[in-house]
């Protein structure tokens, strides 16, 4: 399997990148350039553009084989999005890598033609980008190729910025058509879903993961506020009807159904689903301790989750409120662990 991934990659290279970066560009100014004295300052500088784009180039494929599991070729791929490596600074370096080295081409030959050449060429890039393979990539990863898009610049390196909670709650997922929640449901959904993207962040959870737990965010309430008859629970129904909208992902439909009590068999999901739904900035009641639990959920979770439940399960005792039997079931399991 890495052979042939490899091998795929390495055709890929010779046929397309190569072809832009090398052959054209030899074929333009190579008998030039070898019937002419090149000076030493000239041809350090191009093979300083050399060097860069070969290692830039050579980096990405490297994280597009073994991080994303497939090739730069549209019809290979990758898995898994890439964000590592150089794509932590720019979204689009491989890109960038074919220019550096028709730069070192224009440097070495002090060709316009070659330099008219590379103009073309970004300007080809660009507008394959924006109106191509942007939106494959949106279709393809959703919520975290939009977070990503935010965070990482399209052109321009440099470090990524860090997203506000507001920003973070603006990604692929929102409401679906059937929901019915009211303007303050609605806030509260968007800063859960703020919230686990940020703790997702935090602790580098894979971007199919977080996909997950936004979803899971975006639907827990979407029926909060409908007329549903008696002993129907909103997130009961609400796990049903994303069931019919075709969502199979057993562990976002019990994360869904049981965020009010608590489930034993849930998943990671299900687990940060409830603990952001119980920390979110905007509940009034122990604002302060809720915010600082919220803060050391990514490196304490199980620990956080523990001391909630147990918090829950005693205030419903002291108030007289009934406590669910899932949710003892869940606190034993979480208890074991």
């Amino acid at each position: 399997m890495r052979a042939a991934l490899f091998f795929k990659n390495l055709l890929f290279t010779l046929l397309v990148p190569a072809t832009v970066a090398v052959y054209v560009p030899y074929a333009m100014v190579g008998r030039h350039v070898s019937s002419v004295a090149l000076g030493l300052p000239r041809l350090l500088l191009a093979a300083a553009f050399f060097l860069l784009g070969v290692a830039l180039y050579s980096w990405c494929v490297w994280n597009f084989a073994t991080i994303g599991r497939g090739t730069p070729a549209p019809i290979d791929p990758p898995r898994e999005l890439v964000a590592r490596g150089p794509y932590r600074y720019v979204r689009n370096p491989m890109y960038l890598a074919v220019l550096c080295v028709i730069a070192g081409w224009v440097m070495l030959a002090r060709s316009r033609d070659v330099a008219a050449y590379g103009i073309l060429v970004a300007l080809a890039m660009h507008t394959f980008v924006v109106v191509v393979e942007e939106r494959q990539l949106q279709r393809r990863f959703g919520a975290a190729y939009d977070t990503y898009r935010r965070k990482v610049r399209r052109w321009i390196p440099g470090r990524a910025r860090r997203l506000t909670r507001r920003e973070l709650s603006a990604h692929d997922f929102g409401l679906p058509g059937w929901a019915q929640v009211g303007r303050r449901r609605k806030e509260h959904i968007e800063r859960v879903a703020a919230l686990l993207g940020e703790w997702a962040d935090r602790m580098e959870v894979s971007d199919a993961e977080r996909d997950r737990w936004l979803k899971a965010a975006w639907l827990h309430d979407a029926l909060r506020d409908a007329p549903l008859p008696d002993r129907v629970p909103h997130g009961g129904a609400a796990a049903d009807r994303a069931a019919q909208d075709g969502e199979t992902d057993q562990g976002v439909l019990d994360a869904i159904r049981y965020h009010s009590t608590g489930y034993a068999g849930w998943d990671d999901v299900g687990k940060m689903l409830y603990l952001a739904d119980y920390l979110e900035p905007g509940r009034k009641r122990n604002g302060k301790e809720r915010a600082r639990l919220a803060e050391r959920v990514p490196r304490a979770r199980n620990r956080i989750l523990r001391k909630i439940v147990a918090y829950e399960i005693r205030w419903r005792v002291r108030t007289g409120r009934p406590v669910h039997p899932r949710m003892i079931e869940f606190w034993n399991a979480l208890s074991r662990d």
